[in-house]
């Protein structure tokens, strides 16, 4: 069996899984908070640094490649602890199209297998439909772009992996060339900055070193983790961007409850000179969505107008002139929230063009 994929897997693998818009890849993404940390099987004592155990989470269905002369087996364990996982969906991808031409799971020793492939140049991607670990493409990309091709012939390839929960996941090295005055920035966000890590991070560049962490699923407050590791970055962010809140309103928090959050991790950053806060669409499908979204978008204008550090990025007064000029939803989304490839230029101009406009 195929199936076709036009734009980045996880957004399949969320609607097949989460079947909603704004439920997944990447819409803005949850229905449910995530599942609590667990120590490790068989342990007395729970291990911090573990993410849960997935043993018991349903398995997600197997599509068998194409058979060939290839095969591809590896093992997927916690970063955190080392721990192996069970029950992560690993699939294999045409990388000249994003196809997706394969899946399977991992089993309780965290062991997957790919017995017969053809050959071929593809890529992998590791998903626990249940949110819990942060999804990448091998071998550690947030996005398609990030990860790495792998040629197959006739030969046995392993591949293994290591996840994180998004408390525990790295966060990317400060890349690019440094400026004067010096500058760096960092750019925080769910699954829409997930997806368009590579574009923003080029983009980004280009105006100064910067390091970009998008996570899917993940309300305001729950990537305060990543806001501290990058308020402990040496030299400390000057610039940050900050696109949150789908998750809020998919999760019903208050605007007041998502400003509160922003807040608090803008206060990670008082060296901070310039500060960027993405608002949300509210042009999707889901009306309920777009009701939370209007709520929020004037809370998030007022946080922007309370310091003149702050910016806003209009990016649903883009979304809504796109559709005044009679362009269809397809022109930048894949289904009216998460972005094509047009989508992430687009939603990546719109960041980089307001930070490129901070004073220095």
């Amino acid at each position: 069996m195929r199936l076709p994929v036009t734009v980045p897997v996880m957004l399949l693998v969320a609607l097949l899984v989460l079947g909603a818009v704004g439920c997944g890849w990447m819409g803005s993404d949850d229905a449910a908070d995530p599942p609590a940390t667990g120590g490790a099987v068989g342990s007395t004592a729970p291990d911090p640094r573990c993410g849960p155990d997935l043993a018991d989470q349903p398995a997600s269905a197997h599509i068998d490649p194409k058979p060939g002369p290839a095969s591809i087996t590896g093992t997927v364990t916690d970063g955190g602890c080392g721990r192996p996982i069970a029950n992560v969906s690993v699939w294999l991808l045409r990388d000249r199209d994003r196809s997706l031409i394969g899946s399977t799971t991992t089993d309780d020793t965290g062991s997957y297998r790919f017995p017969s492939i053809g050959p071929g140049a593809y890529r992998l991607t590791f998903q626990d439909p249940g949110w819990a670990y942060v999804s990448i493409y091998y071998p550690d990309g947030p996005d398609f772009e990030s990860g790495k091709t792998i040629e197959l012939t006739a030969n046995a390839v392993q591949i293994d992996e290591k996840l994180y929960t998004p408390d525990t996941q790295p966060v990317p090295d400060v890349k690019g060339t440094p400026t004067t005055p010096r500058r760096t920035i960092v750019a925080i966000g769910d699954s829409l900055i997930q997806q368009t890590t590579t574009i923003l991070q080029g983009k980004l560049q280009a105006i100064a070193p910067s390091s970009v962490r998008g996570i899917a699923q993940q309300r305001t407050d729950q990537l305060m983790p990543v806001a501290r590791q990058y308020a402990a970055l040496n030299p400390r962010p000057t610039d940050v961007v900050i696109a949150l809140g789908n998750n809020d309103i998919r999760q019903n928090r208050t605007p007041g409850q998502t400003r509160d959050s922003i807040r608090t991790m803008i206060d990670l950053f008082p060296q901070a000179t310039c500060v960027t806060i993405v608002n949300i669409n509210s042009h999707t499908a889901s009306d309920e969505f777009n009701a939370g979204a209007a709520q929020l978008n004037p809370v998030l204008a007022d946080l922007t107008h309370s310091d003149p550090r702050f910016r806003l990025v209009d990016w649903d007064a883009d979304v809504a002139l796109l559709q005044q000029q009679g362009q269809a939803d397809s022109t930048w989304f894949t289904d009216g929230l998460h972005l094509n490839a047009t989508g992430e230029g687009a939603y990546g101009s719109a960041i980089a063009g307001t930070v490129a406009q901070c004073p220095r």
